[in-house]
Protein backbone atom coordinates (compact mmCIF):
# COMPACT_ATOMS: atom_id res chain seq x y z
CA UNK A 1 0.00 0.00 0.00
CA UNK A 2 1.37 3.37 -1.00
CA UNK A 3 0.20 6.96 -1.14
CA UNK A 4 2.44 9.93 -1.83
CA UNK A 5 1.51 13.35 -3.17
CA UNK A 6 2.87 16.83 -3.49
CA UNK A 7 0.98 20.11 -3.38
CA UNK A 8 1.63 23.78 -3.99
CA UNK A 9 0.84 26.49 -1.44
CA UNK A 10 -2.44 27.29 -3.23
CA UNK A 11 -3.48 23.63 -3.21
CA UNK A 12 -2.74 23.36 0.52
CA UNK A 13 -4.94 26.42 1.10
CA UNK A 14 -7.72 24.78 -0.92
CA UNK A 15 -7.43 21.48 0.96
CA UNK A 16 -7.38 23.15 4.39
CA UNK A 17 -10.47 25.21 3.51
CA UNK A 18 -12.35 21.95 2.87
CA UNK A 19 -10.98 20.11 5.90
CA UNK A 20 -11.73 22.97 8.32
CA UNK A 21 -15.58 22.80 8.45
CA UNK A 22 -15.58 18.99 8.29
CA UNK A 23 -13.16 18.75 11.21
CA UNK A 24 -15.68 20.46 13.48
CA UNK A 25 -18.45 17.92 12.89
CA UNK A 26 -16.96 14.83 14.54
CA UNK A 27 -13.80 13.80 16.46
CA UNK A 28 -12.61 11.57 13.63
CA UNK A 29 -13.39 11.21 9.95
CA UNK A 30 -13.05 8.56 7.28
CA UNK A 31 -11.01 9.21 4.14
CA UNK A 32 -11.15 7.09 1.02
CA UNK A 33 -8.60 7.54 -1.77
CA UNK A 34 -8.94 5.98 -5.20
CA UNK A 35 -7.17 6.60 -8.49
CA UNK A 36 -8.93 9.92 -9.15
CA UNK A 37 -10.83 11.15 -6.08
CA UNK A 38 -10.71 11.74 -2.36
CA UNK A 39 -13.91 11.22 -0.38
CA UNK A 40 -14.25 12.36 3.22
CA UNK A 41 -17.04 11.37 5.59
CA UNK A 42 -17.35 13.22 8.91
CA UNK A 43 -20.12 11.73 11.01
CA UNK A 44 -20.80 10.48 14.52
CA UNK A 45 -22.43 7.17 15.38
CA UNK A 46 -25.55 9.05 16.47
CA UNK A 47 -27.81 9.39 13.43
CA UNK A 48 -29.32 12.55 14.95
CA UNK A 49 -26.02 14.42 14.71
CA UNK A 50 -24.90 16.58 11.81
CA UNK A 51 -22.82 15.03 9.07
CA UNK A 52 -20.50 16.24 6.32
CA UNK A 53 -19.51 14.47 3.13
CA UNK A 54 -17.00 15.68 0.56
CA UNK A 55 -15.80 14.44 -2.80
CA UNK A 56 -12.97 16.18 -4.67
CA UNK A 57 -10.67 15.35 -7.56
CA UNK A 58 -7.13 14.44 -6.55
CA UNK A 59 -5.58 16.40 -9.41
CA UNK A 60 -7.13 19.56 -7.93
CA UNK A 61 -5.52 18.88 -4.54
CA UNK A 62 -2.12 17.64 -5.67
CA UNK A 63 0.22 18.62 -8.48
CA UNK A 64 1.47 15.03 -8.54
CA UNK A 65 0.43 11.88 -6.71
CA UNK A 66 0.93 8.13 -6.66
CA UNK A 67 -1.47 5.67 -5.10
CA UNK A 68 -1.34 1.88 -5.11
CA UNK A 69 -2.86 -0.94 -3.08
CA UNK A 70 -3.97 -4.52 -3.43
CA UNK A 71 -7.54 -3.26 -3.62
CA UNK A 72 -7.54 -1.61 -7.05
CA UNK A 73 -5.56 1.46 -5.90
CA UNK A 74 -8.06 2.25 -3.15
CA UNK A 75 -7.13 3.17 0.41
CA UNK A 76 -9.38 3.94 3.37
CA UNK A 77 -8.25 5.37 6.67
CA UNK A 78 -9.63 6.89 9.85
CA UNK A 79 -8.04 10.16 10.90
CA UNK A 80 -8.44 13.03 13.34
CA UNK A 81 -9.34 15.87 10.97
CA UNK A 82 -8.61 18.56 13.55
CA UNK A 83 -4.97 17.40 13.62
CA UNK A 84 -4.93 17.33 9.82
CA UNK A 85 -6.34 20.86 9.68
CA UNK A 86 -3.75 22.14 12.16
CA UNK A 87 -0.88 20.55 10.24
CA UNK A 88 -2.05 22.01 6.92
CA UNK A 89 -2.38 25.50 8.39
CA UNK A 90 1.06 25.18 9.96
CA UNK A 91 2.64 24.04 6.70
CA UNK A 92 0.83 26.73 4.69
CA UNK A 93 2.13 29.50 6.95
CA UNK A 94 5.74 28.46 6.28
CA UNK A 95 5.51 27.91 2.52
CA UNK A 96 6.60 30.42 -0.08
CA UNK A 97 4.95 30.30 -3.50
CA UNK A 98 7.82 28.20 -4.86
CA UNK A 99 7.84 25.65 -2.02
CA UNK A 100 6.18 22.23 -2.15
CA UNK A 101 4.33 20.24 0.52
CA UNK A 102 4.50 16.44 0.58
CA UNK A 103 1.75 14.22 1.98
CA UNK A 104 2.30 10.49 2.31
CA UNK A 105 1.38 7.35 4.21
CA UNK A 106 4.20 5.97 6.32
CA UNK A 107 4.89 4.04 9.50
CA UNK A 108 6.35 5.66 12.58
CA UNK A 109 7.35 3.07 15.22
CA UNK A 110 4.94 0.56 13.63
CA UNK A 111 2.08 3.12 13.80
CA UNK A 112 0.50 4.05 10.43
CA UNK A 113 0.65 7.81 9.95
CA UNK A 114 -0.37 10.38 7.40
CA UNK A 115 2.74 12.53 7.14
CA UNK A 116 2.62 16.18 6.08
CA UNK A 117 6.01 17.76 5.51
CA UNK A 118 7.91 20.41 3.59
CA UNK A 119 11.45 21.64 2.99
CA UNK A 120 11.40 25.39 2.56
CA UNK A 121 13.70 27.61 0.52
CA UNK A 122 15.45 28.61 3.76
CA UNK A 123 16.65 25.00 4.15
CA UNK A 124 14.39 24.35 7.15
CA UNK A 125 12.17 21.28 7.41
CA UNK A 126 8.74 21.03 8.99
CA UNK A 127 6.85 17.76 9.36
CA UNK A 128 3.71 16.48 11.06
CA UNK A 129 3.07 12.76 11.64
CA UNK A 130 -0.65 12.15 12.15
CA UNK A 131 -1.59 8.71 13.52
CA UNK A 132 -4.29 7.01 11.49
CA UNK A 133 -6.04 3.67 11.24
CA UNK A 134 -6.04 1.74 7.97
CA UNK A 135 -9.44 0.20 7.26
CA UNK A 136 -10.96 -2.14 4.71
CA UNK A 137 -12.22 -0.19 1.70
CA UNK A 138 -15.59 -1.97 1.90
CA UNK A 139 -16.24 -0.29 5.25
CA UNK A 140 -16.77 3.04 3.50
CA UNK A 141 -20.25 1.84 2.59
CA UNK A 142 -21.15 2.55 6.23
CA UNK A 143 -19.87 6.13 5.89
CA UNK A 144 -21.99 7.25 2.97
CA UNK A 145 -24.47 10.13 3.33
CA UNK A 146 -27.93 9.36 4.74
CA UNK A 147 -30.72 8.51 2.35
CA UNK A 148 -33.39 11.18 2.44
CA UNK A 149 -36.71 11.87 0.79
CA UNK A 150 -36.98 14.28 -2.12
CA UNK A 151 -36.47 17.89 -0.95
CA UNK A 152 -39.61 20.02 -0.80
CA UNK A 153 -37.75 23.27 -1.51
CA UNK A 154 -34.26 24.00 -2.87
CA UNK A 155 -32.91 27.55 -3.01
CA UNK A 156 -29.54 28.92 -4.04
CA UNK A 157 -27.81 30.67 -1.17
CA UNK A 158 -26.30 34.15 -1.43
CA UNK A 159 -22.55 34.25 -1.93
CA UNK A 160 -20.76 33.65 1.40
CA UNK A 161 -19.83 37.27 2.04
CA UNK A 162 -20.50 39.45 5.08
CA UNK A 163 -22.96 39.42 6.65
CA UNK A 164 -23.19 35.67 6.14
CA UNK A 165 -26.24 33.59 6.98
CA UNK A 166 -24.15 32.06 9.72
CA UNK A 167 -23.70 35.48 11.33
CA UNK A 168 -27.46 36.06 11.22
CA UNK A 169 -28.15 32.71 12.89
CA UNK A 170 -25.68 33.51 15.65
CA UNK A 171 -27.55 36.73 16.35
CA UNK A 172 -30.92 34.97 16.32
CA UNK A 173 -30.05 32.43 18.99
CA UNK A 174 -29.82 35.09 21.71
CA UNK A 175 -32.92 37.20 22.35
CA UNK A 176 -32.08 39.63 25.12
CA UNK A 177 -30.76 37.63 28.05
CA UNK A 178 -32.45 34.45 26.92
CA UNK A 179 -31.15 31.95 24.42
CA UNK A 180 -33.31 29.85 22.15
CA UNK A 181 -32.39 26.22 21.57
CA UNK A 182 -34.03 25.95 18.17
CA UNK A 183 -34.30 27.82 14.88
CA UNK A 184 -37.21 27.56 12.47
CA UNK A 185 -36.08 27.35 8.85
CA UNK A 186 -38.62 28.14 6.14
CA UNK A 187 -38.16 28.22 2.39
CA UNK A 188 -40.42 28.93 -0.55
CA UNK A 189 -40.46 28.26 -4.27
CA UNK A 190 -40.92 32.01 -4.77
CA UNK A 191 -37.27 32.42 -3.76
CA UNK A 192 -37.19 33.44 -0.13
CA UNK A 193 -35.62 31.84 2.91
CA UNK A 194 -36.17 32.73 6.56
CA UNK A 195 -34.62 31.82 9.90
CA UNK A 196 -36.62 32.49 13.08
CA UNK A 197 -35.62 32.28 16.73
CA UNK A 198 -38.30 32.29 19.43
CA UNK A 199 -38.50 32.51 23.21
CA UNK A 200 -41.55 33.26 25.32
CA UNK A 201 -42.66 36.77 24.51
CA UNK A 202 -40.05 37.42 21.82
CA UNK A 203 -39.33 36.51 18.22
CA UNK A 204 -36.47 37.43 15.91
CA UNK A 205 -36.38 36.68 12.19
CA UNK A 206 -33.91 37.01 9.32
CA UNK A 207 -35.24 36.78 5.76
CA UNK A 208 -33.37 36.48 2.47
CA UNK A 209 -35.37 37.29 -0.66
CA UNK A 210 -34.99 37.14 -4.44
CA UNK A 211 -33.04 33.88 -4.27
CA UNK A 212 -32.87 31.59 -7.26
CA UNK A 213 -34.82 28.35 -6.90
CA UNK A 214 -33.76 24.89 -8.03
CA UNK A 215 -36.76 22.93 -9.31
CA UNK A 216 -35.07 19.77 -10.56
CA UNK A 217 -34.97 16.82 -8.14
CA UNK A 218 -37.46 18.41 -5.75
CA UNK A 219 -41.12 17.99 -4.90
CA UNK A 220 -41.66 21.49 -6.23
CA UNK A 221 -40.60 20.49 -9.74
CA UNK A 222 -43.81 18.67 -10.68
CA UNK A 223 -45.99 21.33 -9.05
CA UNK A 224 -44.04 23.98 -10.96
CA UNK A 225 -44.54 22.22 -14.30
CA UNK A 226 -48.27 21.80 -13.65
CA UNK A 227 -48.59 25.45 -12.62
CA UNK A 228 -46.79 26.65 -15.74
CA UNK A 229 -49.16 24.58 -17.88
CA UNK A 230 -52.17 26.02 -16.05
CA UNK A 231 -50.86 29.56 -16.45
CA UNK A 232 -50.49 29.04 -20.19
CA UNK A 233 -54.17 28.07 -20.16
CA UNK A 234 -55.15 31.12 -18.09
CA UNK A 235 -55.83 29.26 -14.83
CA UNK A 236 -52.52 29.38 -12.96
CA UNK A 237 -52.16 28.84 -9.24
CA UNK A 238 -50.76 31.88 -7.44
CA UNK A 239 -49.85 29.90 -4.32
CA UNK A 240 -46.16 29.20 -3.82
CA UNK A 241 -44.97 26.06 -2.12
CA UNK A 242 -43.33 26.75 1.23
CA UNK A 243 -42.13 24.42 3.95
CA UNK A 244 -40.92 24.99 7.50
CA UNK A 245 -38.75 22.78 9.72
CA UNK A 246 -37.33 23.07 13.21
CA UNK A 247 -33.65 22.40 13.98
CA UNK A 248 -31.30 22.82 16.91
CA UNK A 249 -29.48 26.13 16.56
CA UNK A 250 -26.07 24.67 17.46
CA UNK A 251 -26.39 22.03 14.75
CA UNK A 252 -27.58 24.57 12.20
CA UNK A 253 -24.55 26.73 12.94
CA UNK A 254 -22.27 23.75 12.44
CA UNK A 255 -23.44 23.15 8.88
CA UNK A 256 -22.86 26.83 8.05
CA UNK A 257 -19.26 26.92 9.28
CA UNK A 258 -18.06 26.31 5.73
CA UNK A 259 -18.90 29.97 5.04
CA UNK A 260 -15.92 30.98 7.17
CA UNK A 261 -13.11 28.96 5.56
CA UNK A 262 -14.52 28.34 2.07
CA UNK A 263 -15.58 31.85 1.04
CA UNK A 264 -13.19 32.00 -1.93
CA UNK A 265 -13.58 28.32 -2.82
CA UNK A 266 -17.29 28.16 -3.61
CA UNK A 267 -18.87 28.17 -7.06
CA UNK A 268 -22.45 27.92 -5.82
CA UNK A 269 -24.39 26.52 -2.88
CA UNK A 270 -27.97 25.39 -2.33
CA UNK A 271 -30.05 24.84 0.78
CA UNK A 272 -32.50 21.94 0.56
CA UNK A 273 -35.36 21.44 3.00
CA UNK A 274 -36.63 17.87 3.35
CA UNK A 275 -39.84 18.19 5.34
CA UNK A 276 -39.75 16.45 8.74
CA UNK A 277 -36.29 15.05 7.98
CA UNK A 278 -33.34 17.23 7.13
CA UNK A 279 -31.83 20.56 6.19
CA UNK A 280 -29.10 19.95 3.61
CA UNK A 281 -26.50 22.38 2.27
CA UNK A 282 -24.81 21.38 -0.97
CA UNK A 283 -21.65 23.32 -1.84
CA UNK A 284 -20.17 23.10 -5.34
CA UNK A 285 -16.42 23.69 -5.42
CA UNK A 286 -14.96 25.96 -8.15
CA UNK A 287 -15.06 24.46 -11.63
CA UNK A 288 -12.05 24.67 -13.92
CA UNK A 289 -11.33 24.50 -17.64
CA UNK A 290 -10.10 21.09 -18.76
CA UNK A 291 -7.66 20.25 -21.52
CA UNK A 292 -10.44 20.47 -24.10
CA UNK A 293 -11.47 23.93 -22.91
CA UNK A 294 -14.69 22.60 -21.40
CA UNK A 295 -15.69 23.30 -17.80
CA UNK A 296 -15.05 20.36 -15.50
CA UNK A 297 -16.26 19.63 -11.98
CA UNK A 298 -13.82 19.85 -9.07
CA UNK A 299 -16.05 18.32 -6.42
CA UNK A 300 -18.54 19.14 -3.70
CA UNK A 301 -19.16 19.28 0.04
CA UNK A 302 -22.57 18.44 1.50
CA UNK A 303 -23.70 19.06 5.06
CA UNK A 304 -26.70 17.37 6.73
CA UNK A 305 -28.65 18.66 9.75
CA UNK A 306 -31.55 16.52 11.08
CA UNK A 307 -34.77 18.28 12.02
CA UNK A 308 -36.65 17.90 15.30
CA UNK A 309 -40.37 17.46 15.86
CA UNK A 310 -42.57 20.50 16.35
CA UNK A 311 -44.04 21.18 19.80
CA UNK A 312 -47.60 22.42 20.36
CA UNK A 313 -46.11 25.71 21.59
CA UNK A 314 -44.27 26.24 18.29
CA UNK A 315 -47.28 27.82 16.59
CA UNK A 316 -46.14 31.06 14.94
CA UNK A 317 -48.26 33.84 13.56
Amino acid sequence: MRFKAKSSKAQIAFLSSIISPLSRLSPTAFLKFDATKLRISARNKDSNDVMGFCEVRLDCLYSDYKISSLNDSQIMLELDLSHFRTSLLSIHSTLSHSDTCYIKLAKRNTQPCLCVETSTSSSSTLSHDLPCKILQVEEFMNCLPPKTSTPSVQVYLPSPSNPTIRTCIERLKSLGRRETDHIFVEGSTSGWLSFTGMVTGACSKATFEDLNVEFSDSKASEAYRVDQLQMSQGCGNDDDLSVQVKVQNKKLLEIFKWQVSMQKWVDESTLCIVEDEMVIIHVILPRFNGDGGEEEETGFCTFYCPTVAFDPDDEME
